[in-house]
């Protein structure tokens, strides 16, 4: 087998292995609308295009790729593999992304620290394990849901919070999500929230394109959840869904279907709207992220990752 980054000239090959892995996730998905094989190639040739690539080939014929990118940030490297960006011939796919990658990190991990991402679809089990085997671990997933109605009994008020209200009670806003950040400080999750500031999140939340609901119980603010515009490129066409998160109900309120609350009420507003689909990324370390989440939302995609020194550790 033969590995070369001169990918170009394989395109057509990339581009019909990279449609049949998203097809192939999709028929988990039913109520997801699929794109057609046209539209999936006016998302991904401008991607392949700004991308790298490495492909396998045996007698010249393509038998699978690799699509990545590489920054470096503060004299640190992060190598990046998107969902759409791996795919195989059906024999031999798990041998055949192993020896794409150890080509690629054999490339790639030289003198500096780097952080690999890979993305894989939730269903790809087999690379999946592949990934594991080589010692990368999950830390994040997406999923999708299309918004039909939540059975609750909540009886707090639940609504949307107009800028200008969000503003007069910030403090009340900021220690609901202090308590948010001090929760994914803790065991199991162990998360800094370093970069959480209260000028990022007065700044997220006042955006325009930021919806907030809260959960009210006799004027304290109890809950909260945000709706913001990132769209998910791949599954859905421009501006047919939302990204949904920052979902807390203070700990003594829990149990009460406060949070369902919330979601129902944006997932009302959206409809009014007219878009039918959300999704979130969560972290897999918080087990109270995923029994919410993925009792309402499918998961169509995982992150893997692994931070690679060379001065101590190796493939």
């Amino acid at each position: 087998m033969n590995i070369t980054n001169d990918s170009a000239k394989y395109f057509d090959d990339v581009f019909n292995m990279a449609y049949e892995k998203y097809s192939v996730e999709l028929t988990h998905h039913t109520f997801l609308p699929r794109k057609s094989k046209s539209d999936f190639y006016n998302f991904f040739k401008p991607n392949f295009e700004a991308a790298k690539c490495i492909v396998a080939t045996e007698d010249d014929i393509c038998k699978g790729f690799i699509l990545y990118s590489i920054k470096n940030i503060n004299d640190e490297l992060r190598c990046d593999i998107p969902v759409w960006g791996y795919g195989s011939n059906k024999d031999k796919s798990e041998k055949i992304i192993n020896y794409l990658f150890i080509y690629l990190a054999e490339q790639i991990v030289t003198g500096i620290k780097i952080d690999f991402s890979v993305h894989l679809y939730a269903h790809d089990y087999e690379t999946q394990k592949l990934f594991s085997y080589m010692q990368f671990g999950v830390i994040c997933e997406k999923a999708v849901r299309c918004i039909k109605k939540i059975e609750h009994n909540s009886t707090v008020t639940v609504r949307k919070i107009l800028k200008d209200e969000l503003m007069i009670r910030w403090n009340d806003i900021w220690e609901l999500l202090k308590q948010l950040l001090d929760h994914l400080k803790k065991s199991p999750v162990f998360y800094p929230c370093n970069e959480f500031t209260e000028s990022v999140y007065m700044d997220f939340l006042t955006d325009d394109n930021t919806l907030v609901y809260i959960a009210e119980d006799k004027n304290k603010i109890i809950g909260i959840i945000e709706a913001n515009q990132d769209n998910l490129g791949l599954i859905f066409a421009e501006s047919t869904s939302v990204n949904v998160g920052e979902a807390f109900v203070i700990p003594e309120y829990r149990g009460l279907l406060i949070a369902q609350a919330l979601l129902s009420c944006l997932e009302n507003d959206l409809l009014a709207r007219y878009i039918q689909y959300d999704w979130v990324e969560h972290g897999t370390a918080n087990p109270n992220a995923r029994g919410f989440w993925n009792k309402y939302f499918e998961t169509i995609e995982y992150e893997f990752i692994r931070s690679i020194d060379c001065q101590s550790s190796t493939l």
